[in-house]
């Protein structure tokens, strides 16, 4: 028992301390838009430096343009191309519309949440494409865009929300509709002209997909896994994530309290050996306090468990 929750407030400073700081370091093509706390600001290629990025900002890009983003300190890299709109979230990009890249160390364990309207997608490493544009002859109002998924390296593992892991071969595309419910339409290999796509939109000083394309079209086609019903609503699946938080930051307040009180009745014991009562007296009710605080943090940490939202 006492090993469990000792795992757990590493887990629980862990989640909190390592917080993404995101970077904009380089802009070619055009000049991109950046809003921040409702304050829109154009800003010129050649005049870009490290430009951090808050959590709920959006960045915009127009035609011709892209902007590469670094996370720290995970090190993941993601590339935002031309006309794309997309929130960063902290642990979670947000693609409101158009095409993004990102790629993971594999020598980082934590990944990153991709949205994009009702489809939340967990990646773990890798190096992947996401587009999510309107086909030809579709309107936004009429049916919102199919994501697609593209695998520019290895194997990779993708976990819809509270859906089992959907494994994807190296050099795949999948698309996944988002409407009226998630379910996955289309599962190939990469052709030529998503290879070429994917080579001119590499990430800078990024080497260039090297597929073997009469290989690749040979591959046998097999029919594509099914995601099994509607999924719950990403904001929903959000705010169990932020309740999560919540419960580790309470863990780790409830933690930092009983040791704190047990450091005070040490300081305590030690001054009343050396005659010195009125100021133990104070370092032992203070003790008590953080003590008791503690332990209702931790308890109430323990029993509080959000519930996973449930399918539509």
């Amino acid at each position: 028992m006492i090993r469990r929750f000792y795992w757990l407030f590493l887990l629980s400073v862990a989640e909190l301390f390592a917080q993404e700081e995101a970077l904009l370091f380089l802009a070619q093509g055009a000049d991109f838009v950046l809003t921040s706390n409702g304050q829109r600001t154009i800003y010129q290629i050649e005049n870009l430096k490290e430009l951090p990025v808050g959590k709920t900002d959006m960045i915009q890009t127009g035609p011709g343009g892209s902007v590469e983003m670094r996370l720290l300190p995970s090190g993941i890299l993601v590339k935002i191309l031309e006309n794309t709109s997309l929130v960063y979230m902290g642990d979670t990009l947000e693609i409101i519309y158009g095409r993004i890249r990102v790629k993971i160390p594999e020598t980082k364990q934590k990944g990153l949440f991709i949205q994009a309207h009702t489809v939340l997608v967990y990646m773990a490493k890798g190096d992947m494409g996401f587009d999510f544009i309107i086909n030809p002859g579709t309107a936004v109002e009429d049916k919102p865009p199919v994501l697609h998924i593209y695998t520019l390296s290895e194997k990779a593992l993708l976990k819809f929300e509270n859906i089992p892991e959907l494994q994807i071969n190296e050099h795949e595309l999948i698309s996944v509709d988002t409407f009226p419910q998630v379910a996955l339409v289309e599962r190939k290999p990469l052709n030529e002209n998503n290879v070429n796509y994917w080579n001119k939109n590499n990430f800078s000083g990024g080497s260039p997909l090297v597929i073997p394309l009469q290989n690749t079209v040979a591959l046998p086609s097999e029919k594509p896994p099914a995601i099994q019903g509607p999924l719950h609503r990403a904001e929903e699946y959000a705010s169990f994530r932020n309740k999560m938080k919540w419960k580790s930051a309470g863990f780790v307040f409830g933690s930092i309290l009983l040791t704190l009180g047990a450091g005070g009745q040490v300081v305590s014991n030690y001054l009343f050996q050396h005659n010195n009562q009125n100021t133990a007296d104070i370092f032992t009710y203070f003790g008590y306090g953080f003590i008791w605080t503690g332990l209702v943090a931790v308890i109430t940490s323990a029993i509080f468990n959000p519930q996973v939202p449930s399918e539509k």
